[in-house]
């Protein structure tokens, strides 16, 4: 297993991989938290958006550290994780990014949405008739 992470090397154009590293906050090469062949997995699955596979990388990440937990100086008590608060915190921020840059879809009923429907032959014209409710 792999880890690849150095912004140094970057140039203009971050590689995708490493800009899902970058969008997890998973750049610390001694202790990463998905190896490269995990992300790459995501990155396949999502046409090589980062955002999109940091996002569900973010639920692999929260499996594996779903056992861990922080106790205190006695030992006595324990607490979630930090890590596990963390990540949902990133999961949260990726998924208001992902909302943010998403590309709105036609309106139902919209003059665009009912042209597309006509170009693919499988328009039916509404009926343009109200039922008069008032009369039950």
């Amino acid at each position: 297993m792999t880890f690849t992470y150095d912004p140094t090397a970057w140039g203009v154009t971050p590689p995708p991989l490493e800009l899902a590293r970058l969008y997890l906050g998973d750049t610390n090469r001694r202790k990463p938290l998905l190896e490269d062949e995990e992300i790459q997995i995501f990155l396949a699955a999502h046409n090589s958006d980062p955002v999109h596979s940091a996002f569900s990388a973010c639920d692999a990440i929260l499996a594996k550290v779903a056992k861990e937990t922080d106790a205190d100086g006695a030992g006595v008590r324990t607490n979630r994780s930090q890590l596990t608060t963390q990540i949902e915190g990133t999961k949260a921020r990726l998924g208001r990014l992902l909302q943010a840059t998403a590309k709105p879809k036609a309106m139902l009923g919209s003059k665009s949405a009912i042209a597309n429907e006509r170009a693919d032959g499988d328009w039916n014209q509404p009926s343009s008739r109200r039922t008069n409710l008032a009369r039950w």
